[in-house]
């Protein structure tokens, strides 16, 4: 029978063997007891402790020795019948030099062959009568240690050993980020603790570092989370023992080897040039098994000077262990990725691979969805079909007016979540406007707001481009030149503030960016329109509420929050446009006669005229004619719906977010729940939504309890419901006698979230509430409508 070695890599107590035999082969005349050893022990970086661990299995191994409390000497134990080389030696003296207190010897053994030196001289240490006075000697000696050794040893440890460059490296960049990450609800700071949202892009990444591209290209517009994504990719890296990561900012005028030099310093005291920088990261790109990743946040294509350095970095003076991830917002990338002649793409273009980073995809939804759960926060239910919530920003937004209500005295049930909206509110832009309260900024986009009323006024405009214009913030170039210096355009575009393209209409268009913030100014100069109409010209409020709501992005929040602005000037304002809306109630309008537009998902435009039973319907200019066509098979159309809507927000930031509870707002809220759509502004999502047959054949489109709240005027229910028996039993009387099956659905939406309440007596009447009075009387409807 033949046995079979499966053990071939050194076990502990082997290890623990070679260890006591190199000892006392270093230092014959002093007894087994006298010398204890650790092989886990931190050398000091600078301000950093950088914790060294050895294993049996490494090819060598870094133990330290003490006589008594004190640090002896380091051993450099490579494995049985290794080489010894200058390098064991140099490494050995470099631990020596930072432990602390300094070790005054450094003993480099094979378990054959054992050296022992002097730390301090670097000199090989052999006394004649090695005794305790000779001890003694040594722990004298060290104290004379000089400075400049230390910072010797720093730079040969950083250059060599992965085991210490890769943690200082990795600590180097925690205190970075440290620096840049704050409280949620501190804006000034890019980084909010315990808030960081899983995005696909940060996977992407890893996966084309990991496949060894050079160069990776983070693309994105303002505040999409690209340097979040950087935080995130450090999180992971900093797992990988063969890797180190590196973050700097590029966004401060003094170049990229120029910000890693300040790094070293700042965290590890470690001085260096700029080109002995440039030296350092090529022998790091040149290391085997391990590899150093440089995260470059915020770069901006109009500094030539990072251009250059990052240039080089991509160069091939530098080899694969060294890998670049830039973070910049997409006109940028475009610019960095092309040759400076715009014919063909430049260095980095030609290597580099690129990731976008977008509004949260429906599974980066729901991963947001368990990382605020895990903050003790929870979306109310309907916000997957809000497209706003989509965008980062806003999500830590709605997070930090959360925490701010808790703060400000209104803490829920012990163990209850925090519960965040299911759709934007006007809080939005007052959390905007306490967030970027920089006077050049705001007065930028004071001219960009001028120059977008200026388009919205404009009805000559291309209906394409008027489409288009609806749901994202984008301004004709000629129009923002004309209400802002040509300087200060340009100035906006190179900080990502705006991207160019052409429109399909021709048009020379610009995006506008950071939409919170042009929001506000609008809401503004919309205000001090609202102002100007005379108090008794009912139809001049009505259209100006319906048609900037429409017209604008973010339209109706901008109105609802130019309400409120211009209402500190004219107190009864709210109160009188509230009812102008109130005498025009939500109602289907006819469709023969009617003109529509709408953009395709493939981006072509058509327009449908309905007129006489006949449908002409236009695409890139071919019209097809359709006749004998039910014009109900185009859907339905509404009148006063974008002013409901404006009414609605309205509704719930007086309920739900200053807490008024008064009759005449209940009263409001019970005519404004009896609208048959959901009172939000169209957008390309779908919503859920299910088209019913009563019994007399009548077709009618119920939103579905089920999935959560789909309007402002629904999500007000809440504490209106929540409130107390007694009121919440009289208004559901009062909803019960209007026989509006919306309004009841509304209210079962609304029950059914208060079902899950903590508070059981209230989550109980809830049930009952549904089984005894709602439920039936929606049966009653559909039975006899």
């Amino acid at each position: 029978m033949s046995i079979k070695q499966l053990t071939t890599e050194p076990t502990e107590a082997e290890f623990e063997a070679r260890i006591r035999g190199a000892i006392a082969q270093a230092f014959p005349w002093l007894g087994p007891a006298a010398i204890k050893h650790q092989t886990k022990f931190s050398v000091r970086l600078g301000r950093k402790s950088i914790e060294i661990d050895s294993r049996p299995n490494e090819a060598r191994a870094d133990i330290i020795l003490y006589s008594g409390s004190r640090p002896l000497a380091v051993l450099e134990l490579k494995r049985q019948g290794g080489v010894l080389t200058d390098g064991d030696v140099e490494q050995g003296l470099c631990y020596a030099k930072l432990v602390n207190p300094v070790a005054p010897l450094t003993v480099v053994s094979n378990g054959v062959d054992t050296q022992v030196f002097n730390t301090l001289t670097g000199q090989p240490w052999a006394p004649e009568s090695p005794d305790a006075q000779t001890l003694d000697n040594l722990f004298k000696n060290i104290s004379h240690f000089a400075a400049a050794q230390v910072n010797e040893a720093v730079s040969a440890l950083l250059g060599s050993d992965s085991r210490s460059w890769i943690p200082a490296i990795n600590a180097v960049t925690r205190e970075q980020l440290d620096e840049m990450m704050g409280d949620l609800n501190d804006a000034q700071l890019p980084f909010a603790r315990d808030f960081l949202l899983p995005r696909a892009a940060t996977v992407l990444c890893l996966d084309y570092l990991n496949q060894g591209n050079r160069v990776v290209v983070l693309s994105g517009s303002p505040l999409s989370g690209k340097s979040n994504v950087l935080r995130d990719i450090c999180r992971h890296v900093e797992t990988d023992q063969t890797a180190g990561v590196l973050f700097v900012e590029a966004a401060h005028g003094v170049g990229v080897i120029q910000q890693i030099a300040d790094a070293l310093e700042k965290t590890l005291e470690w001085q260096l040039s700029k080109q002995e920088v440039r030296r350092w990261l090529r022998k790091r790109s040149e290391s085997s098994g391990s590899k150093l990743i440089v995260l470059i946040d915020d770069v901006s294509s109009g500094d030539p000077v990072v251009r250059k350095e990052i240039e080089d970095l991509a160069s091939r003076y530098y080899s694969s262990g060294l890998q670049v991830v830039l973070a910049l917002h997409d006109n940028a990338a475009d610019v960095l990725q092309t040759s400076e002649n715009w014919l063909s793409r430049s260095p980095i273009g030609r290597i580099a691979v690129q990731v976008s980073v977008e509004s949260l995809s429906d599974d980066e939804f729901q991963d947001a969805e368990q990382a605020v759960l895990g903050m003790g926060m929870a979306f109310a239910p309907g916000a997957q079909f809000a497209p706003e919530l989509r965008e980062p920003w806003i999500l830590r937004s709605l997070a930090s007016i959360a925490i701010d209500s808790v703060e400000d005295g209104e803490d829920g049930p012990p163990h209850s979540l925090l519960q965040l909206p299911p759709l934007l509110g006007v809080d939005v832009i007052a959390h905007a406007r306490s967030r970027f309260d920089d006077p050049e900024l705001n007065r930028l986009y004071q001219g960009m707001a001028t120059a977008l009323m200026l388009d919205a006024d404009d009805r000559a405009r291309d209906p394409s481009l008027l489409l288009s214009s609806i749901h994202t913030f984008m301004v004709r170039r000629r129009t923002l030149i004309e209400a802002m210096q040509p300087r200060d355009v340009d100035a906006l575009i190179q900080k990502g503030f705006l991207r160019a393209f052409r429109h399909a209409s021709g048009d020379e268009m610009l995006y506008v960016r950071m939409p919170e913030l042009v929001a506000s100014e609008l809401a503004h100069q919309v205000g001090d329109k609202l102002l100007s109409v005379k108090s008794d010209n009912t139809t001049a409020y009505l259209r100006m509420v319906e048609e900037y709501s429409s017209v604008l992005p973010m339209g109706d929040l901008i109105v609802a929050q130019a309400l409120l602005d211009a209402s500190r000037n004219a107190p009864d304002l709210i109160t009188n446009v509230m009812q102008i809306i109130r005498d025009q109630p939500v109602q289907a309008a006819p469709v023969d006669g009617l003109q529509a537009g709408a953009i395709m998902p493939n981006g072509q435009y058509l327009t449908i005229v309905f007129e006489a039973g006949n449908a002409s319907i236009t695409i890139n200019g071919k019209t097809r004619r359709l006749e004998g066509v039910d014009p109900s098979e185009f859907g339905s159309t509404y009148s006063f719906v974008y002013s409901w809507t404006v009414l609605g927000h309205l509704i719930k930031y007086l309920i739900v977010d200053v807490g008024n509870e008064s009759a005449e707002l209940n009263e409001i809220l019970l005519q404004a729940c009896q609208a048959p759509l959901p009172l939000r502004k169209p957008d390309l999502r779908f919503l859920p939504q299910q088209e019913i047959t009563t019994a007399s054949g009548k077709k009618v489109s119920l939103m579905l309890p089920d999935q959560g709240f789909l309007d402002s005027v629904t999500y007000s229910l809440l504490p209106l419901l929540s409130s107390g028996r007694e009121i919440a039993d009289a208004w559901i009387t009062q909803a019960i006698a209007t026989h509006s099956i919306h309004l009841l659905g509304r209210i079962s939406t609304a029950l059914k979230v208060i079902t899950h309440s903590a508070d059981s007596a209230l989550a109980q009447w809830a049930c009952e509430t549904l089984r005894t009075r709602i439920y039936p009387e929606q049966k009653l409807w559909l039975a006899g409508a």
